[in-house]
């Protein structure tokens, strides 16, 4: 595991797992580019780290899904109901 400012990276592993389950459940298009990505959370609510993943589906647009536990813990289902939820409040 690499450290950034004391910040573990996530794992190879663990970022291709969620930007291909990106990839599978965004609508067509597939997104240009997806980044993963864990930072240290400052709310009160929320642990040490919160996992944020960025998708471009085309140049100039691009949409941060947040989930507050780190890279690993993010499941499936949770990426695909916040891929539904901004997909439904987004015109």
């Amino acid at each position: 595991m690499s450290v950034l400012s004391g910040i573990p990276r996530v794992a190879p592993a663990v970022s291709s797992r969620i930007r291909g389950w990106v990839i599978e459940a965004w609508p067509a298009p597939a997104p240009q580019l997806v980044t993963v990505s864990q930072l240290r959370c400052k709310k009160a609510e929320c642990p040490t780290l919160e996992t944020v993943v960025v998708v471009a589906p085309r140049p100039g647009t691009a949409h941060n899904l947040r989930f507050h536990l780190p890279a690993g813990d993010v499941t499936e289902r949770q990426l695909r109901d916040a891929i539904d939820t901004l997909h439904k409040d987004t015109p």
